[in-house]
Order: structure tokens, then sequence, then C-alpha cells
């Protein structure tokens, strides 16, 4: 006997299933007998013999794997019994981290990063210059988001790859000689976690390359995908003659 779970039927008991409605029809029964893989020459034989000897006018036979790819998947239990669960990388008591001081427009705050024993990032906390704010409780609640990504094996590239060229207020020029503007706080955040912790073959993949040094000053308006920045406010700045003006601080890049 061919038991597959719980509920199933014997081969046989297809044929007969079969035998009974023929007699009410003129044309044969597209029904199919499945069959486990284990099944020999003569049990598909005894098959095809007790159909004939029960009237019927057709049948087909289908043995389990024998296709690469098949609609039927008798292995129910093997789908379900080997579910895979998340598990969670959680860093010593005691761990190595790094604290970076930074500065976005007239925006000061501080990255801490955790790290695993093989130097990669577990946990980040930011803490900006401006505690109980808006902007203080969602960076808390980005860098919590982002320490249990890490945490369950998210790539960091992946968290990168979203983050970064968001633009919000604060925004302008930094201090960091990798990333002389950013978009956001966001932005900086990501970028710097990018240049910290990821290979160049990683970088190159989400499209950011590292800035040897500083541009001088009068050429330090620079124009990137969401327009040119003021290098003192970070707001947009528009173009007279050959020089970029912002509105805001009245900020020039000087003319070339």
């Amino acid at each position: 006997m061919w038991k597959k779970g719980k509920r199933f039927i014997q081969p046989i008991a297809h044929v007969k299933m079969m035998a009974i409605i023929q007699p009410l029809l003129s044309g044969g029964i597209s029904k199919t007998v499945n069959l486990p893989n284990e099944a020999s020459i003569e049990d598909i034989k005894n098959i095809y013999i007790e159909a004939w000897k029960l009237g019927l006018k057709s049948i087909s036979i289908y043995r389990d794997g024998s296709k690469t790819i098949q609609a039927l998947y008798s292995k129910i239990e093997e789908l379900f019994s080997k579910e895979k669960k998340l598990e969670k990388r959680r860093l010593p008591p005691e761990r190595k981290s790094i604290t970076h001081k930074f500065r976005v427009g007239n925006q000061e705050g501080y990255i801490h990063v955790g790290l695993f024993e093989d130097g990669k990032p577990g946990e980040i906390f930011v803490t900006i210059s401006k505690q109980g704010s808006t902007l203080a409780g969602l960076m808390d609640g980005v860098a919590i988001l982002t320490s249990v990504a890490l945490q369950y094996g998210v790539p960091l590239k992946d968290l990168v790859s979203k983050f970064i060229n968001t633009r919000f207020e604060p925004s302008g020029w930094t201090e960091n000689k990798e990333i002389p503007v950013a978009t956001s706080i966001l932005d900086y955040i990501f970028k710097w976690l990018a240049f910290k912790f990821l290979s160049k073959e990683e970088l190159e993949e989400i499209g950011l390359t590292k800035k040897e040094k500083h541009e001088k000053k009068k050429e330090k308006a620079e124009v990137n995908d969401t327009g040119v920045s003021c290098y003192i406010c970070g707001n947009l700045m528009i173009r007279a003659g050959t020089c970029f003006v912002c509105v805001v601080c009245g900020a020039t890049s000087g003319c070339s």
C-alpha cells in the first residue's frame, strides 16, 4: 500500500472511480492516475490491464518525480517541515565600537557603531544636538531599525542603497573630505557607513566613489542629481551668469 500523508487515494481507486462514470459518457475520461516514485514497471502494467478490464476508453498515468518540473508535489511534509527561521546575531556584552563626530549644515551630531567580533557593524546609535526634537526622535528610530536589520543579517549595502540621497533639512556642506555635501542627515550617515565598512566593489554597485580631497571653497558649489547645493546652508542655488548664488543666505560660488 502506498501512502502519502493522511489523505491519499490508492492508484487503483482512481481507476475504479473512472470505471463507475465511464458507462454514462460516450467519450473517454480525462483523469490522471498518480503513482509514487517507487512504482515499478509491473505496477504500471497492472493499472493499464485493470483499466481495460473495467471498460475504460482512455487512461493516463503519471509517476511522481518522472519530470524535472512538475505541478504535483506529493512530498508536502518537506515543504512545511523545513521552514527557515531568522536567527538574530547578538553582539558580545563588551564590544569594540567607533564614534564619529559629524556636521551637516549647522547641525552637529555623533554616530556610534558597535562592532561584531569580525569587525562588521552590528548596532548604531545617532546623537544630535537637538535632543527631544522630532528630528532626534526619528534618528533614534532609524538607528534602532538599522541595528535590528544588521543583527538579523540584512546586508549593509542594501540598507545604504535605500537611504543615500534622501533629501530633507538639515542639509548642506560637511567637514568630511569623503562626503563634502549631504542632502540630509540620513544621506550623510549611510554614506559614512558605506565608506567605512563596504568594499570598493560594493561601493561601485551602489554608485558611490570616494573623494580624495575638498575642493577649494570658491569652487564648492557642487552639481548633483538633486541640484546645486549651497556650501553654507545647503539650499538650492541658482545660476547668475557664470556663478551660483544662494537666494536664502546670499552665498556665492565665485565666478569662473
